[in-house]
């Protein structure tokens, strides 16, 4: 007998380590996990107070193992809980909002491009939530090729759009998308953007547009399929692997982040190196992932 509720329990807080029996159990067992899964959805979307209060494990897990089975009704519930402030899902999701939103989104469409497209258009969204949004378009292009036209004229359609003055970053987001899907024939509305500056030129310029459009469709298809392997892990424990509260020694306390750090970078000064890294390059923090979906976000 399956005990659901004991080991819902068990996957409720972090502990340090990743929860590998529980997880397995809950992948063998969809048809009686799912619906449980996908209400704490729900729940976290219409009183998510108690994930801000508390270190929540369980919202997370049902994240990815929702996106690991490609769950067409969580689809939805992805958006309403992409669609809190920025500080809320900062606080609840932190590194998830950038390193796993696209990956949900793309894995459990349910081709309803309106609701996906409205959600990119309104500017109350978090902008990383809305390019996640992009990114997770980008990608449907691989199982859709068809569906290319369409995003390109949509893509150019965004850039047309008013403008906040503090808003340059999604801007900048929509652009490069147009340039991972090699869209050569969108150099104009590039430009128009660029000169009417309402593209982030620390995230992406004119140069480094018309450097990666030169490569042609080929190759911007071949690198975008690279992108999607890097990200899109099968294996639920290699998708969240990464997040710190599985890292071994990786929790600090106040005693140890002592004033010692302090004296030690004062007696340790290395010469500045700047080394130049382009957008498609590996970042060399060592994430595996490409410069411009990692720390130049």
């Amino acid at each position: 007998m399956i005990m659901i509720t004991d080991t819902l329990d068990r996957i409720k807080y972090y502990t340090g380590s990743f929860k590998d029996v529980e997880v397995q159990l809950i992948l063998n067992n969809r048809e009686k996990f799912e619906p449980h899964l996908l209400e704490l959805l729900d729940g976290a979307t219409k009183n998510h107070k108690p994930f801000l209060e508390e270190e929540r494990e369980d919202l997370i897990l049902a994240l990815y193992i929702l996106s690991h089975w490609r769950s067409k009704e969580a689809f939805d519930k992805y958006l309403k809980l992409a669609s809190l402030s920025s500080k809320e899902l900062d606080m609840i999701f932190g590194d998830v909002l950038t390193e796993g939103l696209c990956i949900f989104l793309y894995r459990t469409y349910n081709g309803d491009f309106e609701k996906l497209s409205s959600f990119i258009i309104d500017t109350s969204i978090d902008e990383y939530a809305r390019g996640a949004a992009l990114d997770a378009l980008n990608f449907l292009t691989l199982d859709q090729p068809k569906f290319r036209d369409q995003l390109i004229c949509f893509y150019e359609e965004l850039l047309k759009l008013p403008q906040r003055e503090s808003e340059v970053t999604f801007p900048a987001f929509v652009v490069s998308n147009l340039v991972d899907l090699g869209s050569q024939s969108s150099m104009s509305s590039i430009k128009d953007a660029f000169n009417r500056g309402i593209v982030d030129t620390q995230y992406i310029s004119l140069k480094h547009v018309t450097a990666d459009l030169n490569k042609g469709s080929e190759a911007a298809e071949k690198s975008l399929r690279n992108d999607l392997r890097s990200r899109d892990h099968e294996d639920v424990k290699k998708a969240m692997i990464w997040m710190s509260c599985y890292q071994p020694g990786d929790h600090l306390t106040d005693e140890d982040d002592s004033d010692d750090w302090d004296d030690f970078d004062d007696e340790l000064q290395m010469p500045e190196i700047r080394i130049k890294i382009g957008r498609n390059d590996l970042c060399p923090c060592g994430s595996g992932k490409k410069y411009k979906k990692c720390c130049l976000m």
